[in-house]
């Protein structure tokens, strides 16, 4: 009887683990689209249009 009283109390802990979990993932997934879209409206912001876009070039100096 305590074997089975032990094993649904795990249950539970282990539902309400996963659910904060969860509810963690979802929070930090939805408070990261707004900071893309700022971070990419401002790279947009700072590269003029009429420059051509030249990529970094890799440092090889030893």
């Amino acid at each position: 009887m305590r074997n089975k009283k032990s094993t649904q109390l795990t249950k539970i802990i282990l539902l309400v683990s996963f659910i904060i979990l969860f509810g963690r993932l979802l929070y930090a997934a939805i408070a990261a689209i707004p900071h893309h879209q700022e971070r990419n409206q401002s790279e947009q912001i700072e590269q003029p249009v009429d420059q051509e876009y030249t990529p970094p070039q890799p440092d090889l100096t030893p």
